[in-house]
């Protein structure tokens, strides 16, 4: 199907509820997605987080293709054997406290289930959660989510006498709110939809003493900053520090809809029959693809590549930043190409009222040859000004592929 064929049955029969890019995909294989016109995109979104294997992964493929011809979906009126080796996966790589798993279908449903489980146990009922934290848009989980832009219109939905909001890194804020009417507080690691804010030490630690004084539960909303996206297989793996309640989600399941909330055997001996369920949640399918995605991140030391990857980008964004800063950045914008991308960048020198110089960098294959680009054109546009010269309103392009430098435009 064409891509204004799909974009027409979109328009006339879907929900308008998502703001989508003008792009449709036909497959993905590795770190790539190509478009129906086989044009390839370089993926650093992954499903917003959730292809953690990326895309067509042999082993995976193989996994999913058995699991389908032998059993996709049965009740959970019975024992379900893949549920139970996924739990039991998940048992190795929690801390050694957290024994426990309810599988459900996402992230919001994840966070609304550990919720209950906390109101249930501590047979209280305050949430505690942070300003510009992002839970889920399920009822509670959108009450938990303190953000007026995702609240607004659907306050009926909201019990405000359940929820308070706390400022992330603000460990004061935390201690002016809670008390022995509350019931948990659930936090991320690092607000992802707040701005990929990390949480300090000093406050997620601080945060987990409070909530022992006060007998709180400590959920930790792992659904996307879990599964190895921060080199360990939790982002609080990273402070060591054990919450009370672990959420999850996206990654879990490399592609298919999955949710985990991960408990204590104490804390989850409340949720007896009858008191949460779900039809899909754990069914045979998505749980192969669970033990399938933990399996080959173990076996190929992925969280190891995570690590080393992540420090070099790190390295090479901060240098980038901090030129950027110097020279009094207008803007910068990068825009995905096949496998290299574009960026534009409006260069002021520091201390210059002129509008500066345009450049429109082609074909950057990775941030160290972007840096080199803007160290050069510092340099340049210095020795302009300093020999009196002008570079008000110059365009100039670099073209990595081609070696190119020229200018295109000037006044």
């Amino acid at each position: 199907m064409d891509f204004e064929t799909v974009k027409d049955l979109s328009s006339k029969y879907l929900f308008p509820n998502y703001g989508r890019l003008d792009l449709a995909f036909e497959r993905g294989e590795g770190c790539y997605l190509y478009d129906a016109k086989g044009k390839q995109y370089l993926d650093t979104v992954a499903g917003i987080a959730v292809c953690s294997l990326g895309y067509s992964h042999p082993d995976w493929v193989k996994a999913m293709r058995d699991q389908v011809s032998h059993l996709v979906h049965v009740s959970n009126l019975y024992y379900v054997e893949e549920q139970a080796q996924l739990a039991q996966r998940l048992n190795t790589v929690t801390p050694d406290a957290i024994t426990r798993t309810l599988f459900v279908n996402s992230g919001a449903e994840a966070n609304e289930g550990a919720m209950k489980t906390a109101v249930r146990y501590t047979k209280r009922h305050k949430v505690l959660s942070a300003y510009n934290g992002f839970h889920g848009r399920t009822s509670a989980a959108l009450g938990a989510t303190a953000q007026k832009k995702y609240q607004e219109t659907f306050e009926p939905l909201i019990n405000e006498k359940t929820f308070g909001y706390f400022e992330y890194n603000d460990l004061e804020s935390v201690k002016s709110l809670i008390d022995r009417d509350t019931a948990c507080l659930l936090v991320e690691g690092i607000q992802g939809e707040g701005g990929v804010v990390c949480g300090t030490p000093e406050f997620l630690r601080g945060v987990r003493d409070l909530c022992t004084d006060y007998g709180v539960l400590m959920i930790v909303d792992e659904v996307q900053t879990g599964v190895g996206r921060t080199g360990k297989w939790w982002c609080m793996d990273n402070y060591g520090i054990v919450p009370d309640i672990i959420t999850t989600a996206k990654g879990l399941a490399a592609g298919m809809p999955i949710g985990a909330i991960m408990t204590t055997d104490e804390i989850a001996s409340v949720m007896t029959p009858g008191t949460h369920g779900t039809t899909f949640g754990g069914n045979p399918l998505v749980c192969a693809s669970g033990c399938a995605a933990i399996d080959i991140i173990n076996r190929n030391h992925i969280l190891d590549n995570v690590s080393t990857v992540g420090a070099a980008w790190k390295k090479d964004l901060e240098a980038l930043k901090a030129i950027l800063q110097t020279l009094g950045i207008c803007n910068c914008r990068m825009q995905e190409g096949n496998i290299r991308c574009d960026i534009n960048v409006s260069l002021r020198p520091a201390g210059s009222t002129e509008l500066g110089c345009r450049v429109e960098m082609k074909n950057i294959s990775t941030f160290s040859s972007a840096i080199r680009n803007i160290e050069y054109e510092i340099a340049r546009q210095t020795a302009i000004l300093e020999a009196g010269g002008t570079i008000d309103n110059e365009t100039r392009r670099w073209d990595d592929l081609k070696g190119e430098n020229v200018l295109l435009r000037s006044k």
